[in-house]
Parts: C-alpha cells; sequence; structure tokens
C-alpha cells in the first residue's frame, strides 16, 4: 500500500465520522495516528484539492465539496443498482415508458429507464441535462431540491418564459404547492405526449429522486389516471424500500 495514500483515506474517513461539527487537527491526528505536522500537510493537499475544508473561525477541520460530491455519486450508483427490479415491475404493470430520475449537482440525471412494448409509445434515455423546466420529473425535482440548490439551478437556466409560464409568476408559491403534493401531470401539446412524476420516499433528502411516466396524449384517459398514479406511487415506494434493505 502506498503510505499516503492510505493516510489520507484515513483522515477523511475520520472527518466523515466527526460529521458537520467538524474536527480540531489534534483530535483528527490522533485518531487516525499521525503526528500533528504529517496530519496538517495531508490536510492542506486534500483541501487544495477540495475534499477537505477548514472552518476559519473554529479552525476545525471537514469533508469539503469534492468528497460530499463522491459521496452523492455513490449515492446515485446505490439508488440505481435497488430500483432496477423495481422499475422493471412498474414498467409492466403499466405497460407505458417509465423512468427513474434524480437531481445531483445542478443537474436532472435519468439513471434507469423501461420503454413500453407498445408500437405507439414515447421513448426515454438515460444521460443527465438540466430539463427542469420542460419535465415532469424535473419540475417536481426541482420543487424537492433544498433553497440554495434551486436557487442556483433557477440562476442557471434562467426565466421558464413560455416553457412554464406559471412559475414565472411566483416560483415559490408553484413550487411549494409541487412540495405539498404527491404527484405532478405535465402535458406537452405540441408533441402530444403527457407525462407523470411522483418522488420516491427514499431516506436521502438532499439528493431526490422520483419515477416518471410518459405516454401519448391519446392513451391518457381519464378514467385510467388513478390507477397509473396509485401503480406509479406503488413503484416509488418498492424503490425505496429496496434501498433501504441494501444499507440495512
Amino acid at each position: 500500500m502506498v503510505q499516503a495514500v492510505e493516510r489520507a483515506v484515513a483522515l477523511l474517513a475520520a472527518l466523515d465520522a466527526a460529521g458537520a461539527a467538524g474536527v480540531g487537527l489534534r483530535e483528527v491526528a490522533g485518531a487516525v495516528g499521525l503526528k500533528e505536522p504529517t496530519a496538517r500537510g495531508l490536510l492542506a493537499t486534500l483541501e487544495a484539492c477540495g475534499y477537505v475544508v477548514q472552518e476559519p473561525g473554529t479552525r476545525r477541520y471537514g469533508l469539503g465539496p469534492a468528497a460530499v460530491a463522491l459521496g452523492r455519486r455513490g449515492e446515485l450508483a446505490r439508488l440505481s443498482a435497488a430500483a432496477e427490479g423495481p422499475l422493471r415491475a412498474l414498467g409492466r404493470a403499466v405497460g407505458e415508458t417509465v423512468l427513474l430520475a434524480a437531481a445531483h449537482e445542478g443537474w436532472r440525471h435519468t439513471l434507469l429507464t423501461v420503454e413500453s412494448a407498445q408500437p405507439l409509445k414515447v421513448g426515454a434515455a438515460i444521460g443527465v441535462d438540466d430539463r427542469f423546466y420542460t419535465t415532469a420529473t424535473g419540475r417536481l425535482l426541482l420543487s424537492r431540491l433544498s433553497r440554495e440548490a434551486r436557487a442556483a439551478v433557477v440562476g442557471k437556466l434562467g426565466d421558464p418564459g413560455d416553457h412554464w409560464p406559471e412559475a414565472a409568476a411566483g416560483w415559490e408559491t408553484v413550487l411549494a404547492r409541487l412540495r405539498a403534493a404527491d404527484h405532478l401531470r405535465y402535458e406537452n401539446r405540441a408533441a402530444l405526449v403527457v407525462a407523470y412524476a411522483v418522488p420516491v420516499p427514499w431516506a436521502a433528502a438532499d439528493l431526490p429522486a422520483a419515477v416518471g411516466l410518459y405516454l401519448p396524449a391519446a392513451r391518457d384517459t381519464a378514467a385510467d389516471r388513478e390507477a397509473r398514479l396509485r401503480l406509479l406511487r406503488e413503484g416509488a415506494a418498492a424503490i425505496a424500500a429496496s434501498c433501504e434493505r441494501r444499507t440495512a
């Protein structure tokens, strides 16, 4: 093993264990069995790389944004692995295209898709985009971001204009209404597509996820909506339960 790497990893683990309160130099050095000058040098390097931050007032160390981002990517991978079986079951049950999306670092990540087997269908692709205004899952995820994260997304994308005229009149009112709802329906009249989204009630509240359903508008009958929403809610709950089992 490379000793410097081993020591750096041990320091990161100690900072993770310390949590939001952070930890002082003497304490973290003692926790990993290092002399303070050695720990200080390693921490300075990790800080320069964005993996460690030092609070100016208390001089206590904590995990930096790069380390947190790595953890969130791990959460995305865990969510994808846990959701694969439940999402396939949902696709079979509902008979339409379904997907799993999550919001991370200002982007909408489509992690998994299961496309409808019907001749006339709406496709969905795995990938990363910023379609928070023009997709059902995007709008739902935006409403569940923290105030700071929402502001960053809105600042990057600008005014939604014709894409979301209701939001332009009052962001916080519209988003608060979405947070209080257990689903969202979005109709793209130009494309003749209807989409639904429901939140995934899993433990990582700072990494919101949603299950989406896409279908041709011609098949979106009022008589079938409640049944589809029930299946979506059940699918989202199954994904959350699968995540919990994997971490138990």
